[in-house]
């Protein structure tokens, strides 16, 4: 059909509106193609710059008409298909990235040159394009609008955390403090903007897309940095607003033993005995999250007796790319269905066998993930 292509939307059997709805039926096609990659855990995607089409025009859909001879007219506000024309935005940077053609084919990275999108850099130059171009005219009143504008950011800030890992190999290992710090403000900027989208009545209509985007990279990486660092003011800040994500996402669900919230609450849980152990050496007082009062009330997990932090030890995510079968129980009017493989039912033994290393009581010692293969997260 050559809807890869952009030459082939220019022949003049097709008109400019079959040319455009044959750009958006591509992307929609790679996008979902990228997401069901992740949920398989195939390290190969369809975002690369082996095709060409361009994203989809921003335009009401009244612009457009079977019978239009000419292109419609660009708007340079937002439009009904904001949320289309980002994402598409988002994609086409990603697939001509050099860190994310590292994680998907190494080899493509020498025909990055030729058709680049116009906006390259670095993903705080596509962050500002976006928020100067589009996300500054949205209304926040708007459901639509409030699901692209903190979707967007949610998504933008999980790049840049991959972005920023992707520029330490083992060989050029993380500074202490300040990288810690960079990489913490992207994944707890996840988690605000995800509690944000979760918490509000707007995206009632939109649950169905945003309880496929659980910020599980964030919490992992929070969780190692937590155990590592205890008393902070990072440290701090960062039980605050894993409070807020915790309320939004699961304090309302009805499965609160479902096996992957067991295991998370695990990977929270040593995060916080880290931090209970830093505070008793001081003699200090701590008050207790909700998070974790929530856990030891509803799921009855005993936080005592994990293993100290003392020592590193590394875990790959290479086979923790999560899928929500039916949701996450997002809100106090969703129900939580659980968690599945693609198409496929839970398997807990894949996940416990994945994240063995970071639960076993018997291993102590700090994770220092290998976020090498953290994007097969960027389009959760």
């Amino acid at each position: 059909m050559g809807l890869h292509i952009e030459s082939s939307y220019s022949h003049p059997k097709r008109s400019p509106f079959e040319a455009e709805m044959g750009r958006r039926v591509w992307w929609s096609l790679m996008l979902y193609d990228a997401r069901m990659c992740e949920f398989l855990d195939n390290q190969g995607s369809p975002l690369d710059p082996t095709w060409d089409c361009k994203i989809p025009l921003n335009v009401n859909s009244f612009d457009l008409r079977p019978e239009m001879k000419e292109p419609p007219v660009l708007q340079d506000k937002p439009t009904e298909s904001i949320f289309a024309v980002i994402r598409g935005h988002i994609g086409d940077f990603l697939r001509y990235s050099a860190f994310h053609l590292d994680f998907v084919n190494p080899a493509l990275k020498a025909i990055v040159t030729h058709n680049r999108p116009h906006i390259t850099g670095s993903v705080a130059a596509l962050e500002q394009f976006i928020e100067e171009k589009y996300l500054k005219f949205c209304d926040e009143s708007n459901p639509l609008h409030f699901m692209t504008i903190w979707s967007t950011r949610c998504h933008l800030a999980k790049i840049r955390l991959a972005e920023h890992y992707s520029k330490h190999s083992k060989s050029q290992p993380l500074q202490a403090g300040k990288d810690d710090d960079t990489e913490a403000h992207h994944a707890l900027r996840m988690l605000e903007c995800d509690a944000k989208l979760i918490s509000s009545p707007l995206i009632r209509q939109f649950y169905w897309c945003v309880n496929l985007a659980f910020p599980f990279p964030a919490w992992m990486f929070i969780a190692q940095q937590l155990k590592r660092r205890p008393l902070t003011d990072m440290a701090e800040r960062s039980w605050e607003i894993m409070d807020a994500n915790y309320k939004a996402r699961w304090m309302h669900t009805d499965q609160p033993n479902s096996p992957f919230r067991r295991i998370w609450a695990k990977m929270i849980g040593q995060a916080w005995q880290a931090r209970v152990d830093a505070y008793r050496h001081l003699g200090m007082p701590l008050e207790q999250p909700q998070v974790i009062t929530h856990l030891k009330e509803k799921m009855g997990m005993d936080f005592t007796g994990l293993p100290h932090m003392e020592e590193t030890a590394v875990m790959k995510l290479d086979h923790l790319s999560l899928a929500p079968s039916q949701g996450l129980g997002s809100g106090p009017n969703a129900q939580s269905q659980g968690f599945g493989f693609g198409n496929q039912s839970f398997d807990q033994s894949h996940l416990e066998t994945a994240m063995q290393p970071y639960l076993d009581p018997q291993a102590s010692g700090v994770m220092d993930m290998d976020f090498s293969a953290l994007d097969e997260f960027l389009w959760q």
